[in-house]
């Protein structure tokens, strides 16, 4: 199917340019001539892939049903030449994926602080099309659009499946563990979105294969990232490579945005330890922790950034600190004295 500007569609669309363009097919700004100066777009799937079509109809469908503000709007459908049409609303503000490429000059304090808006009304949208079991698995800047400075989300095409695009997606995914009802996988993706925000690019730009995924176990950052620890602190969280280890729900998430810090319970059934926090400090103390005699802060660097990269949990990481020749729960010598630990 070929389409292009000047075409008129449907008795009443007038297309105007591409605003996208990728396998599946094309996004168009288009111009509804009926009712004057109101522009749509209007997705068509232009492969003659078949297998695809199924996945415009479970996007037609979905965002009939997600009726929310923090969702793009979708209209109507109509067919030209035998291939769907889905028509939806414009958001002239573009993409997050094209602010980022635009690179406009802004306060470093004013970015953040619109970020952290912007990544709000994402997790207030998510929380709620998670409660009607939708998990979307393909959040990412490219599509989350701009209305009047809102940050809201499109492309549901592959609503709970165990698809996205690779860069977003969880090492789960990647070895086919993923559960397509699992709204931690959005939390994933999130978590991503969040750093390549701080960063104004991708963290892992330009890894692929092996690289990427160990880049994802290990949450590898850029050396020159620049952010604010509790910011860090909750993107880390959200794109930790075990999603027992992440936020839980986007409401969780956004909780921890509001509060500007990720909460610290310890204990099992409960969230671990935040290694990046002050408050693991007193985590230790509260445990009697501080009562013993360590003076190699080199040891205490190098168990912290295990704790950071996910690579060990804080209880065996005490042990490790304050008894080398044992593991958590393994020997005496690493619980004699230890309680449970308190909740913070």
């Amino acid at each position: 199917m070929t389409l292009a500007a000047g075409q008129h569609l449907d008795n009443k669309y007038l297309l105007l340019h591409t605003l996208g363009q990728g396998g599946f097919g094309q996004v168009w700004l288009a111009q509804d001539t009926v009712l004057g100066d109101h522009h749509v777009a209007i997705k068509f799937l232009t492969t003659t892939k078949q297998h695809l079509d199924p996945s415009f109809l479970v996007e037609m469908r979905t965002l009939a049903g997600l009726n929310m503000p923090g969702i793009v709007t979708f209209h109507h459908h109509f067919t030209h030449k035998g291939q769907l049409a889905l028509v939806m609303e414009h958001c002239p503000g573009g993409s997050l994926a094209q602010k980022l490429r635009k690179k406009q000059p802004m306060d470093a304090a004013e970015w953040v602080n619109q970020a952290v808006r912007w990544l709000l009304q994402l997790c207030d949208t998510l929380a709620a099309v998670h409660a009607r079991g939708w998990v979307h698995h393909d959040i990412k800047p490219a599509n989350i659009l701009l209305r009047d400075g809102m940050a809201v989300i499109a492309d549901f095409g592959i609503v709970n499946t165990t698809g996205g695009t690779v860069t977003y997606s969880s090492p789960s995914k990647g070895m086919g563990l993923a559960q397509r009802d699992d709204p931690r996988e959005d939390i994933y993706a999130l978590g991503v979105t969040l750093l390549e925000l701080l960063n104004h690019s991708h963290p892992w730009h330009g890894l692929e294969g092996n690289a990427l995924e160990a880049a994802k176990r290990q949450r590898t950052l850029p050396a020159d990232l620049d952010a604010r620890t509790w910011l860090l602190e909750i993107a880390l969280r959200a794109a930790h490579p075990e999603g027992a280890l992440r936020f839980q729900t986007a409401a969780d998430m956004g909780s921890a945005l509001r509060a500007r810090s990720v909460p610290v319970r310890v204990g099992q059934g409960h969230e671990t330890v935040n290694p990046l926090s002050p408050l693991f400090l007193v985590y230790m103390q509260a445990n009697g922790a501080l009562r013993y005699n360590f003076t190699a802060p080199k040891q205490v660097l190098e168990i912290f950034r295990a704790l950071c990269q996910g690579q060990t949990q804080p209880h065996e990481a005490l042990c490790k600190l304050f008894d080398q020749q044992t593991k958590h729960g393994q020997t005496a010598g690493c619980n004699q004295g230890h309680q449970e630990p308190r909740r913070l």
